[in-house]
């Protein structure tokens, strides 16, 4: 005679007529592997989450996230807009020397408040330099790359503006400055800071990602309805963060790729394209290599499992009785 065990008898319940029938498993100690889309994208955050996590009240992450985005981007927002409405009114009012040197002192003083917050929240510098190796970070890099790239060829399907290269070396050397701060001001301030300091305040992962892609498409509103694209890599920028768990190679392969296009700014648009197209290629096979062998891991590592024992799932385990 073949009877239940006593880890499957827990998941029975008696019925007013004596009869049983089996509790189906709570949510919680359901596969995290198994459902829809959502559910494997939550547990996939879940098993990332950054673990150096202090902790914040809501009110006060939030409050904190826009006091450093306001610092860091209040005036890239209020120059991205007059740009889309054809002017550049931070120049006309301070002149390029004056812009030149307010973006630099912008940039290094957001960076360090946002190093600073980290430090303070955390506690130490891991999740700005992270265990990551120089393999590691140069595929994080490579991802980054891919899908900023891809956003920008999915940009002319939206109208869109554009603006005519620089015409005066000063204005040359403004915009391979700005080109280089870009990686280190954004990926510190609109990616690693914010993200640290919502989830310490523990914001829900649909609220971070909505607050860091608002964050990233504010100042490029001079794009138009061309910003769309900027939600698709801004959300992409977070799962690369959290894998990598190091901002390094986002910040390096942020400010290569806008290099890439100083030689437009310059009169050249043939050999921005060709570097952009160069970079992109490099940056693709990287990419791929690597999620090959991602997924070679991950079909040996699920044929060398065992069958699941777990109680509750698959069929009763069964043990025969004494005679």
């Amino acid at each position: 005679m073949l009877v239940p065990t006593r880890s499957w008898l827990v998941g029975m319940r008696r019925h007013g007529d004596g009869s049983a029938q089996t509790a189906r498993p709570s949510k919680a100690s359901r596969p995290v592997t198994g459902g829809r889309m959502t559910v494997r994208i939550s547990g996939w955050l879940d098993r990332h989450e950054p673990s150096e996590r202090a902790s914040l009240s809501q009110r006060n992450a939030v409050a904190l996230t826009l006091v450093l985005y306001l610092g860091a981007f209040g005036p890239g927002v209020w120059q991205a807009i007059e740009l889309y409405r054809g002017r550049d009114g931070r120049e006309a009012t301070i002149g390029l020397t004056g812009t030149l040197v307010s973006g630099i002192c912008e940039a290094l003083i957001a960076v360090i408040a946002a190093l600073a917050i980290i430090r303070c929240l955390v506690g130490t510098w891991r999740p700005v330099l992270g265990p990551a190796t120089w393999r590691r970070e140069l595929v994080a890099g490579s991802l980054f790359v891919t899908m900023a790239a891809g956003s920008a060829w999915l940009m002319p399907l939206f109208p869109h503006r554009t603006f005519p290269a620089a015409s005066t070396g000063a204005g040359q050397l403004a915009d391979a400055i700005g080109f280089l701060r870009a990686g280190p001001l954004e990926e510190t301030c609109a990616l690693l800071a914010p993200l640290l300091i919502l989830r310490a305040g523990r914001v829900p992962w649909a609220g971070v990602f909505a607050i860091l892609v608002g964050i990233r498409m504010s100042y490029h509103l001079y794009y138009g309805g061309g910003a769309v694209v900027v939600m698709l890599w801004a959300s992409g920028a977070v799962f690369v963060y959290l894998w990598a768990r190091s901002i390094i190679g986002l910040a390096v392969a942020h400010s290569i790729y806008d290099l890439t296009g100083l030689p437009a700014e310059q009169g050249h648009p043939a050999i921005a394209a060709l570097l952009h197209l160069v970079l992109v290629l490099f940056c693709l096979v990287v990419s791929l290599r690597f999620g090959w062998r991602v997924a070679r891991r991950r079909r040996d590592g699920r044929a060398g499992q065992l069958p699941s024992t777990q109680p509750g799932l698959g069929r009763p385990p069964a043990r025969r009785s004494a005679p």
